[in-house]
Formats: structure tokens, C-alpha cells, sequence
């Protein structure tokens, strides 16, 4: 298995000559007998990682069986939301559970975000090259 993947940085408005470009990471999304793939934003600046409703229903969640209440900030602070945990696949990078904030709203995005995808990956930025990587504990850092 590797230990680093890079991913280019997707254009979101090709019509911007460039300024939209955002870290979506392709992820597979796994409960139970259940695969989903999926595209999520990854963002240094969020606290949780989220997942919109309809996402969570596709993996088999029931949100009146999920007893983990989440409060989400910002501008999602009026959502309500559960926590799940998923088994999630980067690329050949070894699976993972990651912890989720299942949002009970399709207006919100998939969001990777600090709690537990940043405790759990490695993650670098490299806008100028519009490419970031994504590393599992072990991977050797560039100098």
C-alpha cells in the first residue's frame, strides 16, 4: 500500500481562469455492506468532518437510531446532526474509520475536516502546483 497520494485541485468555474480551484478528494464512503463514492472538500478551516442527509442514507443510516446529537458552528449552526463512523478509502491508501457529522440537510457539503481527518491523515497544500497529498502516519515528509 502507499503511503502519500496526490490529487490535482478541481476547478469548480473553469470560466474563473483558475480562482476556484478547491481540494475535492474522491473518497469511498463504507457501513456495513454498503460503498459509496464520493467527493468531499478537504477543509483545514472545519472543525468536523460533515455529510449531507442523503449520504448517509445511501450507506444504510437510520438518523432516528443514531443517539450521538452533533452541534455544528458556523454557518451550519442551525443544522442538526448525528455522529456515524464510516469506513473511508483514499486512493491506495490503507482504509480508515473516520468519525462523521451526519447532517440532517442535503444544503450542506461534505466537508473533511480537522476532527477526525486531519488526526487521521497527513495533509499538504500545494496550490501553486494545484496538487495536495494526502499522507497515513509513516510517510516520509519532503524536505
Amino acid at each position: 500500500m502507499s503511503l502519500v497520494e496526490q490529487f490535482p485541485y478541481c476547478d469548480r468555474n473553469p470560466a474563473s481562469g483558475g480562482l476556484d480551484l478547491m481540494p475535492d478528494l474522491p473518497i469511498v464512503l463504507r457501513h456495513q455492506s454498503r460503498s459509496l463514492p464520493g467527493v468531499g472538500l478537504v477543509d483545514s478551516g472545519a472543525s468536523i468532518s460533515v455529510l449531507p442527509y442523503s449520504l448517509g442514507l445511501q450507506l444504510g443510516f437510520d438518523w432516528n437510531t443514531q443517539k450521538a446529537h452533533i452541534t455544528l458552528g458556523g454557518t451550519l449552526s442551525h443544522v442538526g446532526a448525528r455522529g456515524i463512523v464510516v469506513v473511508a478509502a483514499v486512493g491506495q491508501l490503507s482504509p480508515v474509520r473516520l468519525a462523521l457529522a451526519w447532517a440532517n440537510s442535503d444544503q450542506v457539503p461534505f466537508l473533511l475536516g480537522q476532527f477526525n481527518f486531519f488526526q487521521t491523515f497527513g495533509v499538504c497544500f500545494f496550490r501553486t502546483r494545484k496538487v495536495f497529498e494526502i499522507r497515513q502516519p509513516g510517510a516520509v515528509s519532503p524536505p
